[in-house]
Formats: C-alpha cells, sequence, structure tokens
C-alpha cells in the first residue's frame, strides 16, 4: 500500500488528497501545477513524483448588452454583436432570443415584444451567456377610412380633406402609388386628369400602416361646344325661328344673348334651344349662347346673325379720307373733324350698321379753309327708315392750337421760374408780354424770370403766330400772374388782442398786422371752450384778424400762425382770464399769506371784505374759491 500527498498551484483541490486521484478547481487562466508525494506504507522512505505543469483556461467572457432600439411590427430587427473574448479562440457563438437562437436581420413581430435577448459564447472550457436585454417591437397604427372626391378642372384639392376618420390623429402620408414609391412632399394636389392617390398612417413611433387607403379623386370634364348654332335663312316678320347648339360637360346650364346682352322674358333662353315666335325687325341681330358647367366654366358659342328685314338705318362707323372719327357713337348724329391745310378733297364713308343696308359715300369732296358741312342720309332694309348724319369739316389753314397753356405762380424775391406754352401750328412764332409791353427778345415758347425782384410781380402772357402758304393766325395764352412774395419778418406783431387780463364770457377782437396776399392764417388758444368767428364781410380763421369768444378762467397762450410760400412764423401772446368782479375793474391789492404748518390753515391779512378768494396750484389748476374777510381770512385747505 501507499500513501499520497498532493500539491497544486493555481487551484483548490477539492477531493481526493490521500488517494490515488485528487479532484482540482482551477482558478483563473494562467498557469499552475500538480505535485503528489507517495511512500509506501511499511517504508519511511518518501519517492517525490514529478511536477506537471498545467496551462489554465476560462470560459468565454462576453462585453455588457445594451437594450437594442424599438422597431415596427413585421420588421427586420438587426443587432450588433458584444466583444467576446475567448482562450483558446476555437468557439461557437450567437444570439439568443426567449431561448431559441436567433439571427441578426431577422423580422419580429408585435407579438416579441419584451421578450429576452441575450449572446451565447461556447468554448472548450464552456458556454457564457451575456446579461439579458428586452427587445420593443411597435405596433402598427390602424387604419383609416377616406372617400373618393369630385373636383373642377385646374382646381387643387388638399387630401387631407378626403379623411373621415383618423380617431388617433396619426400622422399621414400621402402616395400616388399603393406600395413603394416617395410620399408628397405636401398634402394639396391639382391633378390634370382623375386620379387615385394612396394614404399612409404614421404612430408617434414612425411605424407606418401595413397598407395604403386609396383617395379617388375624379375630375369633372372640361366644358366644350361640340354643335354650333347655325343661322336660319332670312326670316320674315312675324315668323318663328329656332337655335340649337350641342354641348359636352357636367350639369349645364345654358343662357343665350342677343346682340351681347342676355335674353330675358324668353324661358327658351335658359335652354340648348332658343325659340323665338312672331318675329319683329327688333329680333335683328347676332345670336350666341354661353354654356355654363357645374363648375362655373362657361364657354361661348360663335354668334350668329339672324336676318329680319332690318329697319336699322344707324351706321357702325364714319370714315374721313379712310380714317375713323375717333368719337364715333351710332346714336350721335353730329360730327366736327378737322383737317390739316394743305387736305383740299374729302371722301366721307358711312359703314352701315345692318350688313344689308347699302354703304353711302360722298367722294371727291371739295373742302374750302374753315367750315364744310356735309350731311349723309342712310335708308334701311326695309326702303323707308332713314337716318342723317352730320359732318364738319374744319380745314384747318391758320388758327394755332394751344396744347398746355401759362399758369399762375408764385416765387420767393430771388429765386427764378420759367413760363412755358406748348401749341400746335405752321411755322409758330412766339411774343411774350409782361403787363402790357412787349418783352423784347423773348421769341420762344419760354420765358423765364431770374432772380425775381418785387417788380416782376405783374401779369404775363404770349401771343402766338402762324403762317401757312399765306394764311395768318393768332392766338393768346392765359394772361397769368407771377407772385414775387417777400420774405416774412423774423417777429409778428399784434395790433390788436386783449389786454394781459382778460375777464370771462367776454369776447375780443384780435387782429395781426397784414403782410400780403399770399398769406394764411390760423388761430388757436391753448385752453378749451374757446370759439373763434369771423367778423362781418371775414371768413374765419384764414384771416389777419379774428374774434376771440367765450373765455374760461385761467392763464392760456393765444397762438397766430402765418403760413407763407417763403416761410412759416407764429405770434404768441399769454392771456390771463380772471372772473370779474361786480362791473367793477379788478385792482391790485397786496396781502400777505402765512401758512400755519402744525394746523393746515393758511392766514391771509389785508384782504377785503365780500372779495373772493381764488386757489390755484402750480399748474394752473382752480383748488377752490373764498370768500374774504375785512382784515384777515382764514383758509382751510
Amino acid at each position: 500500500k501507499f500513501n499520497y500527498t498532493w500539491t497544486v498551484t493555481g487551484g483548490t483541490i477539492t477531493g481526493g488528497q490521500n488517494t490515488a486521484g485528487a479532484t482540482i478547481q482551477w482558478g483563473s487562466a494562467g498557469t499552475g501545477t500538480i505535485k503528489v508525494e507517495y511512500s509506501e506504507t511499511s517504508s519511511s522512505s518518501p519517492v517525490e513524483s514529478l511536477v506537471t505543469d498545467i496551462i489554465i483556461n476560462n470560459k468565454p467572457s462576453i462585453a455588457a448588452l445594451t437594450a437594442p432600439g424599438g422597431v415596427c411590427d413585421n420588421t427586420s430587427l438587426t443587432l450588433t454583436a458584444p466583444a467576446v473574448t475567448s482562450t483558446p479562440s476555437a468557439i461557437s457563438q450567437g444570439w439568443i432570443l426567449n431561448g431559441t437562437g436567433f439571427t441578426s436581420g431577422n423580422t419580429v413581430s408585435y407579438s416579441q415584444n419584451g421578450q429576452d435577448l441575450w449572446y451565447e459564447a461556447t468554448n472548450a472550457c464552456g458556454t457564457t451567456q451575456s446579461n439579458r436585454v428586452s427587445i420593443t417591437v411597435y405596433e402598427l397604427p390602424a387604419g383609416i377610412t377616406a372617400t373618393a372626391q369630385t373636383i373642377c378642372p385646374g382646381d387643387p384639392f388638399d387630401l387631407l380633406n378626403a379623411v373621415t376618420n383618423n380617431p388617433n390623429s396619426y400622422a399621414l402620408e400621402f402616395y400616388t402609388q399603393p406600395t413603394g414609391g416617395t410620399a408628397l412632399t405636401g398634402t394639396t394636389v391639382t391633378p390634370v386628369a382623375s386620379t387615385t392617390y394612396y394614404v399612409a398612417t404614421v404612430n408617434a413611433n414612425n411605424c407606418t400602416s401595413a397598407s395604403r387607403v386609396a383617395i379617388d379623386i375624379t375630375v369633372r370634364p372640361v366644358t366644350s361646344i361640340t354643335v354650333q348654332p347655325v343661322a336660319p335663312p332670312t326670316v320674315g316678320i312675324g315668323n318663328l325661328f329656332s337655335l340649337s347648339v350641342t354641348a359636352a360637360g357636367d350639369n349645364l346650364s345654358y343662357q343665350w344673348y342677343k346682340d351681347g346682352l342676355s335674353i330675358l322674358g324668353n324661358v327658351t333662353a335658359a335652354t340648348s334651344t332658343l325659340t323665338v315666335t312672331s318675329t319683329t325687325t327688333a329680333d335683328y341681330g347676332v345670336y350666341s349662347v354661353l354654356v355654363t358647367d357645374y363648375c362655373g366654366t362657361s364657354v361661348q358659342s360663335a354668334g350668329v346673325t339672324v336676318d329680319i328685314l332690318s329697319s336699322d338705318a344707324t351706321l357702325q362707323d364714319l370714315l374721313v379720307n379712310g380714317t375713323s372719327l375717333p368719337d364715333f357713337d351710332p346714336q350721335i348724329t353730329e360730327y366736327t373733324y378737322t383737317v390739316l391745310c394743305d387736305v383740299n378733297l374729302a371722301d366721307i364713308t358711312g359703314i352701315p350698321n345692318h350688313s344689308s343696308t347699302m354703304v353711302v359715300n360722298l367722294t371727291n369732296q371739295r373742302l374750302e379753309p374753315g367750315d364744310n358741312v356735309y350731311s349723309l342720309t342712310v335708308t334701311a332694309e326695309n326702303g323707308f327708315t332713314t337716318k342723317t348724319y352730320s359732318v364738319k369739316i374744319v380745314r384747318d389753314c391758320y388758327i394755332p392750337k394751344i396744347t398746355k397753356d401759362l399758369e399762375d405762380t408764385i416765387i420767393c424775391i430771388g429765386e427764378s421760374h420759367t413760363f412755358q406754352v406748348l401749341a400746335e401750328g405752321h411755322n409758330l412764332t412766339y411774343e411774350w408780354y409782361y403787363g402790357n409791353n412787349r418783352i423784347l427778345g423773348a421769341n420762344s415758347n419760354t420765358y423765364t424770370v431770374t432772380n425775381a425782384k418785387l417788380k416782376d410781380y405783374e401779369r404775363y402772357y404770349v401771343i402766338i403766330r402762324s403762317n401757312f402758304n399765306g394764311y395768318k393766325a393768332s392766338v393768346y395764352s392765359k394772361n397769368v400772374r407771377l407772385w414775387v412774395a417777400e420774405f416774412l419778418p423774423e417777429t409778428l406783431l399784434f395790433s390788436d388782442y386783449p389786454s394781459p387780463v382778460a375777464r370771462t364770457g367776454r369776447t375780443y377782437h384780435i387782429q395781426l398786422a397784414g403782410y400780403s396776399d399770399v398769406t394764411k392764417y390760423s388761430w388757436s388758444y391753448s385752453k378749451e371752450g374757446v370759439i373763434f368767428s369771423p367778423e362781418t364781410g371775414g371768413v374765419g380763421e384764414n384771416e389777419t384778424w379774428a374774434t376771440f369768444g367765450t373765455l374760461s378762467e385761467g392763464i392760456g397762450t393765444l397762438t397766430a400762425t402765418l403760413e407763407h410760400p417763403c416761410g412759416t412764423r407764429q405770434a404768441s401772446q399769454t392771456i390771463e382770464v380772471k372772473y370779474p368782479l361786480g362791473n367793477d375793474d379788478v385792482t391790485e391789492t397786496t396781502v400777505r399769506v402765512s401758512p400755519n404748518p402744525t394746523s393746515g390753515l393758511i392766514n391771509v391779512s389785508g384782504t377785503q371784505a365780500n372779495r373772493t378768494i381764488r386757489i390755484t396750484d402750480v399748474t394752473g389748476s382752480l383748488k377752490g374759491y373764498y370768500q374774504a374777510q375785512e382784515g384777515t381770512t382764514t383758509l382751510d385747505l
């Protein structure tokens, strides 16, 4: 028999000591040794065994996991493998979801929400599991409902208005196809033809609904006229005629017109076929129909002329030498037309309003200088209705025409002003006048007054003369005034105003020295309740004087403002308004005021009986009245 003794490093003997086989629990990775001593039981000499070196390997180690981000139902879950350390390196490893192997990128469903996820690695030393985390799988948003829509051509439509039930207030995405594609950038569309759009819901977790709901947008057809009205043959008076139109569109309405005006009082004028019975000459004209659809879009038919032996003897145009009279109106029968002197012949042509009425011509009419009057008589188709037009052709051989005349002007001393007249005519010359005196050398259409002085304050005009092939004439411009205004003095003076102390309830006359007839005056007073009124013959506030109306007590400032082309000035006067004492004028009395700080009373000595003491603050605001006593009056404020 033998005795055994085991010794190890890098581990712990857990059993078998003193036997031929020992059990050892090895520690952390590294190196260790095993040594055993044995001897026979009957011998005292031990025999030492060899020391054996041991290499210690660990099971794999796995880095800590963090929970992956949430994913939507029925989408792939992509995972990043954690770092794994293993010696030896030959291992197997992978994901475990709820106890079953899982491959990154596989699809997960909402039913797996909250399941445990971990990572396992196995080597020769054993298997290691990472910490466990939960996966988050979001539920897809519920579906919504939408209704089909019908819109008019060219109208924008907000697709949000087609969604009829979105109880969870999901965000909405709109597409042009049932699957795939890119969402529209906005919700408003303007389809040119009927189109189906699709809407998907998106919840707070950015999960999109499994399917999209269709929104059918029907664009109403564009209205068009397929068969135009056709004019009937010439209609006799008292007969019937009809006009019809054929149109394509949606919910069409009709309105017939005659000569551009709606036909009223005929029920057929609101249908596709207009019927006119018992025609008269008044029914002659151009007819058309306006076709309007549900969307309010209208299309006008071509106009057709219905000829009913017209009694219309009016002209639609009147021409002189091929040029239409610029102010022609069929209802106006007298006209004036001017030509230059080199035009000595005229062709006058009247174009009838009714196509069957004959054109009226006066050709090669000789024109004399001055007025030439001609008449054109139009006979209607019925043969007895007539209308006469008179044309006066003025052959202008001499009279200049002013197109821009002179105007009155105000300038200040030292300023300059240029008068200008514009005129039309032949070989024009100009003569300028100052007062009634010819201005020598002023022979153009302008005249300039420079560095104006008071002597230039005068009336000016110009005579314009023409000469055309020996025909001479002249015309006068307006006789206008050039006001040359003096600069105002720096200080304005009142010539009449109330004395510095005025009486309430009285009226005063104020006058400011007059300066010139181009001055505007206005008046103001700093206190309310004052009225300025004109004297006899005056025009109110814009005068050099005014009547100062009923006054209220207090101190106020009277201001006169003088506005002038060469500046603005003001004059002011401070006026104190007091209550009158009977019929007597107010006289000054010296008094002494002694305030008593301990009692709040004020003693006024030197007062006279039956007088009124008025108390104001520093702003002039009235604080009270007191009846004065003879000698001394005590005021309780």
